[in-house]
Parts: C-alpha cells; structure tokens; sequence
C-alpha cells in the first residue's frame, strides 16, 4: 500500500514522481481497500522513474509518450487493461509496428500544467514516434508554494483556498487552452504526431464513467474506447 502527499515528489530524475521507483502495490491513492467495490486482483509496478509504464531505457520499432492524471496511470484497473497498454496493443496489432513501446509519465492528481510539462521535459530525450495526452481536469492548476519552487500545490475552483486569480472561471478555459496550444506547437515543431482529449474543446470527448474498483475512476470499457478513439485520430490525421 502506498500513501504520499504530492509535495514530496519532487525528489527524482527523469521526471519527478510521487510513486516510489522499482516497487510494486497493491493500493495506491484513491484505490484503498477502504473504497473498494470489488475484489479484483490489481497491481502497481512502477518502472525504475517511478511510472506505471515500459522502462524509459527501453526503445522498439515504435515509441509512444503519454501523459496525464489518474485515468492515464489506470487508477483502480489492472495495468493491461489501462488506456496506455490498450492503444500499445492496438498499434502492434493495426499496423506493421509489432513491436511497441508505451513511456507514461502519469501520475495521480496532476494538472494540465503538468502534463504539458512532464513531456516538454523529456521530449527530445526520449524523441517518441507519438504523443498521446488524456488531459486532466482544467480546473487543476499549479504553482510554486513558498520558497521552494519545486515544491507545487494544486488549486480546485471548487474549493475555498484558491488564489484570486482563479475567481474568474474562465481562467480555467483558458489555463487549458493555453497547454493545448503550447503542448500543439511543441510537437509539431519536432514533427512528432500528437492526439489528445478528452473535452469539448480537444480533439474528442468520451465521459468517463466509474466502473473501476476504487468506484471512482472510468470502467476497462472506458480505456478500452478511449485507446480505439485515440489510434482512429492517429490514423486518420496521420
């Protein structure tokens, strides 16, 4: 079982990571026994970063970066049955690349911020053939918290405790927009295939739906049709 608060994360390369490298659960974050629904049989691997993903130091014929929050680590579903390890499948199955690497810098809570950033970092280092995001909620948002500028908060506009700043909720449209634009210009001026959603104003939306064992987080029937929907975008656009 594993429990940490967000702040003590930012401790390790390649990217940052809450969960700890090189080490296996069986509870993390929302998916406790406390709030189980079921009694499946599921367990976290964390790769030598501390990602629920292939090893960083692996390459293939073809090389996939995602990024995202809990829907994209698979929060309360077996990790063969994320969206990550479906669209992985989907490729090695739809195209002649047979052999697929899936690199996922997900972790749970993250913002839009995050999640243009932790692939700006390690864009040209890892150089993916692909990039696939599943953005987080845009009323996420993060920033320095004291002195420490690695040490980072996230805001809720539905909380009490947010800086002035976000009392306009349109911020909060905008803040994505922002990423989006930013995450667009990035790839493409790498020339790096990009698709993302899901939201009104993305390239798609699907509604997750609970059905996984914390009873919070999307069904193995969402992931499945969010990783279809993202190779159709894929294949069509590329």
């Amino acid at each position: 079982m594993f429990r940490t608060a967000y702040q003590h994360a930012w401790t390790r390369e390649l990217f940052y990571s809450k969960y700890q490298p090189n080490r296996q659960y069986e509870w993390i974050d929302t998916d406790m026994p406390e709030h189980a629904v079921d009694q499946r049989d599921i367990t976290y691997h964390f790769n030598e970063y501390g990602f629920r993903s292939d090893s960083f130091e692996q390459r293939t014929q073809f090389n996939i970066l995602v990024s995202g929050d809990s829907l994209t680590v698979g929060v309360g579903t077996a990790y063969e049955n994320t969206w990550p390890r479906q669209l992985k499948h989907i490729f090695e199955r739809e195209t002649l690349n047979h052999n697929v690497t899936v690199w996922n810098l997900a972790q749970s809570a993250t913002s839009t911020d995050y999640t243009v950033r932790s692939i700006y970092k390690v864009l040209d280092q890892l150089a993916p053939d692909f990039v696939a995001v599943c953005w987080p909620p845009e009323t996420r948002f993060e920033g320095p918290d004291g002195d420490d500028l690695r040490d980072y908060t996230f805001t809720h506009v539905d909380t009490e405790e947010y800086p002035r700043l976000f009392l306009d909720q349109r911020y909060a449209y905008h803040n994505l927009q922002k990423n989006v634009a930013f995450l667009t210009e990035i790839c493409r001026s790498r020339d790096i295939p990009l698709v993302h959603g899901p939201g009104e104003h993305t390239m798609f939306g699907i509604d997750p739906r609970t059905g996984a064992r914390d009873g919070q987080h999307p069904s193995d029937d969402w992931h499945r049709e969010y990783a279809e929907l993202v190779f159709e975008h894929w294949q069509d656009k590329y």
